[in-house]
């Protein structure tokens, strides 16, 4: 039974690749790299009036001390051309004796200020797997070509801190002024924090079904209001194989994409029917994993911009055509609300 369950995610995967291969939806990519820090990845992007801004990671010593990971600034024009040379962020105190341990970061804009939220350890100096992991979020100043944080702020969600020990991939958006976060794609949990305890509560939860085969659903880049409702890219891994992985069985980390409605409850209206693919995403490596990982997206009249990270090693942007994305998506049936105890108003 395992094997017959295996074979067919490979004759999933195997047959999306050659149906997205050279589709209209991916209509181009374009790698961008630093020589002050390579193999940096998982970008994040904005838009700004020169441009966009993107954030990355990055880890000098990954084999060394893997868990030594920095959170890196760099403006780039509207061809995606860095436009000054990119900056490390200072996120610890000034004596702290933990040394910086931020992960995938995400850039967002709320009332025209850009924030950016990540997780990170900021307790203990050599975590282990064991160890919490946590999200941070803070406000993103720039001065004469120098880019600084606010302190950051520790969200701490208490319904399922306990439960959950790292956590990761919050995504926050936007609605009527206010800030809010999806703390989980499937099912479809939303949460509003306190931006003075860092406390946050549950403010919406729904559940929909989804013949995504491709692994669970996590979240990836903020959510952006478009044509009436909110768009976001996510990302699932399962273990497959394929030509990429010379035939042997890896992880593989696929992007797709989803919306969910513009109000209360933001029920989830459509999802990606198979990964997103193109020519450029998968391909032969020395890495143990094959990753495509979305932390951001910019929306246009006619296309989406989404920066991606591949194989934990390089940083990328791909140019889609948004009509034919849009396309691809199929509704989803909602189940009935589950455990919504409404809206918790903040304290």
């Amino acid at each position: 039974m395992f094997f017959l369950i295996r074979l067919f995610y490979i004759l999933c995967f195997v047959i999306t690749y050659f149906l997205h291969a050279g589709s209209p939806i991916v209509l181009s990519t374009k790698k961008i790299a630093f020589e002050e820090f390579p193999e940096a990845f998982n970008p994040s992007l904005v838009k700004i009036d020169e441009g966009y801004l993107m954030a990355f990671r990055y880890m000098p010593n990954r084999w060394i001390y893997p868990a030594l990971s920095y959170i890196g600034l760099v403006p780039l024009d509207a061809s995606f051309a860095p436009t000054a040379k990119p900056q490390l962020l200072k996120i610890r105190p000034r004596y702290s004796k933990v040394l910086p341990q931020a992960e995938d970061p995400r850039l967002f804009v709320h009332k025209g200020r850009i924030f950016l939220i990540y997780n990170d350890n900021a307790e203990k100096r050599d975590p282990s797997p064991q160890d919490r992991r946590d999200m941070y979020i803070a406000e993103i100043f720039h001065d004469k070509g120098n880019y600084t944080l606010s302190a950051p702020l520790k969200l701490i969600y208490e319904e399922k801190y306990k439960k959950q020990l790292w956590q990761k991939n919050w995504l926050p958006f936007e609605y009527n002024g206010t800030m809010l976060l999806v703390y989980s794609v499937s099912p479809h949990e939303i949460i509003s924090p306190n931006f003075v305890t860092g406390s946050c509560y549950k403010y919406d939860f729904t559940d929909f079904e989804s013949s995504w085969d491709w692994g669970q659903l996590r979240g990836s880049t903020p959510p952006v209001l478009e044509n009436g409702e909110y768009f976001a890219f996510f990302h699932s891994s399962i273990v497959t194989s394929s030509a990429a992985s010379l035939d042997c069985e890896m992880y593989f980390y696929f992007m797709g994409a989803y919306t969910f409605s513009a109000t209360p409850p933001f029920q989830v209206t459509k999802i990606s029917a198979s990964p997103i693919v193109s020519d450029s995403f998968y391909t032969a490596s020395s890495y143990y994993k094959r990753v495509i990982f979305p932390g951001g997206c910019v929306i246009t009249d006619s296309f989406i911009h989404v920066a991606y990270g591949k194989d934990d090693s390089s940083m990328w942007i791909a140019t889609l055509d948004k009509a034919a994305l849009k396309r691809s998506l199929i509704p989803v049936k909602p189940k009935s609300q589950i455990d919504n105890g409404g809206i918790k108003k903040l304290l």
